[in-house]
């Protein structure tokens, strides 16, 4: 926390006196690299929230004038110097009915509005009917010893209902909403 004066008279012993209307000063403030994000719901705990504090200070008979903006810190990331986010990775997994899911995401690196896009493969030798296939996106976090687990977005693929298919091979695109929570941070 540190604070910096943008307006004060050249002598403390006098008063800086301005006329009435508006006036406004430009300042900038630099940013350290290592900002965490800020994660503000007040649903859940722990919290990370930046805010700005203005104060005018007046003479001593009238109390200060103070404003406090809150912030959103998002910090920047810029996936094409994290080259293993641009890597295809690849999931699978099996059901006790011998169903196997598997599939390849384009990249691991996603950018809020951007799209994922990879490919579906399942193997159901049983020919078990596959209602719909959902693709949830979580956002993990832990801050000390606390950690939460929020649902961003869901969906189905639209293509993948009510089939007994032994093998299924889809490709899918998914838009991820502009508007998620910030990006992944250590």
């Amino acid at each position: 926390s540190s604070g910096f004066t943008i307006a004060q008279s050249a002598n403390e012993q006098q008063q800086l006196v301005y006329d009435q209307g508006k006036y406004s000063w430009p300042f900038q403030i630099f940013l350290t690299e290592d900002l965490p994000p800020t994660i503000n719901d007040h649903r859940s705990y722990p919290r990370v929230r930046y805010y700005l504090q203005v104060i005018l200070d007046k003479i001593s008979y009238r109390s200060n004038t103070k404003e406090t903006p809150y912030l959103n810190i998002f910090p920047r990331v810029n996936l094409l110097q994290n080259p293993q986010c641009l890597i295809s990775t690849t999931f699978n997994n099996k059901n006790k009915k011998d169903v196997i899911l598997k599939g390849t995401l384009n990249k691991s690196g996603i950018i809020p509005g951007e799209s994922i896009t990879g490919t579906l493969e399942i193997e159901n030798p049983r020919k078990v009917l596959i209602k719909c296939i959902y693709v949830t996106l979580f956002q993990n976090y832990e801050i000390g010893s606390d950690s939460r687990r929020l649902k961003i977005f869901e969906t189905t693929l639209p293509e993948i209902v009510n089939l007994k298919n032994e093998q299924i091979r889809e490709p899918f695109s998914i838009i991820i909403p502009p508007n998620i929570l910030p990006p992944s941070y250590k």
